[in-house]
C-alpha cells in the first residue's frame, strides 16, 4: 500500500508543472506554426506571470476568509480546468482570429493562461493538501514536481523537436548549392 501512496504522491506532484513546462519544449515546433513566431516566448511569459492571480486569489482567501476555502475543491477545480484545458489545447493551438487586421493565436493564449493559472494555484495548494499525508511522502511529491519539468523534455526529445525536419535540411542543402 505504501508503494501505490508513493506512485500516487509523485503523480500529484507530476501534475503541478508538466502542462507550461510541456508548452515550454514544444515552443521551437510552436513558433514556425504561429503568426507570432518568436515573439512567442514573450508573450507566454506575460500570460504566465498574469495566471499568478490563481495563488493571490487563494492566498487573499485564507487571508480573509480562514477557514472557509476548502483545498479539496481548489484542487478538484483547477484540475478539471487542467484537464479541459489540455484537451482544447489540442484541438486548437493553431486557430487565430483577426485582431485589427493582423492574425493573432488568440486561442493558444487563453488556453495557455488557463493551463498557467492550475500550474500557478497548484503551487499554494497542492503542498498544504499534502502536509495531510505522513512526513514520508513529502519527498516523492517533490520528485514527482521535479519530474513535471523533465518527463516533457524527454518526451520532446524523443520526438525530435531537438532536430530540423527533412524539408528545412533539403531546403538549405538547394540554398548551399546555388
Amino acid at each position: 500500500m505504501a508503494v501505490l501512496v508513493h506512485l500516487l504522491a509523485c503523480a500529484f506532484g507530476l501534475g503541478s508543472w508538466v502542462a507550461v513546462n510541456g508548452l515550454w519544449v514544444e515552443l521551437p515546433l510552436i513558433v514556425n506554426t504561429l503568426p507570432e513566431g518568436w515573439d512567442l516566448p514573450s508573450y507566454l511569459t506575460v500570460i504566465i506571470q498574469l495566471a499568478n492571480l490563481g495563488p493571490l486569489l487563494v492566498t487573499l482567501m485564507h487571508r480573509l476568509c480562514p477557514g472557509r476555502l476548502k483545498e479539496h475543491v481548489v484542487i478538484y477545480s483547477i484540475l478539471c480546468i487542467g484537464i479541459v484545458s489540455c484537451l482544447l489545447l489540442a484541438f486548437f493551438w493553431d486557430r487565430t482570429s483577426l485582431i485589427a487586421g493582423e492574425p493573432h493565436s488568440t486561442a493558444f493564449f487563453i488556453i495557455t493562461f488557463f493551463l498557467a493559472l492550475v500550474d500557478c494555484t497548484s503551487s499554494v495548494t497542492f503542498l498544504p493538501f499534502m502536509m495531510q499525508l505522513p512526513a514520508k511522502y513529502i519527498t516523492t511529491f517533490f520528485i514527482g514536481e521535479g519530474l513535471s519539468g523533465f518527463i516533457p523534455g524527454v518526451i520532446a526529445l524523443a520526438q525530435g523537436v531537438a532536430w530540423p525536419n527533412v524539408s528545412t535540411l533539403l531546403t538549405q542543402l538547394e540554398t548551399s548549392r546555388q
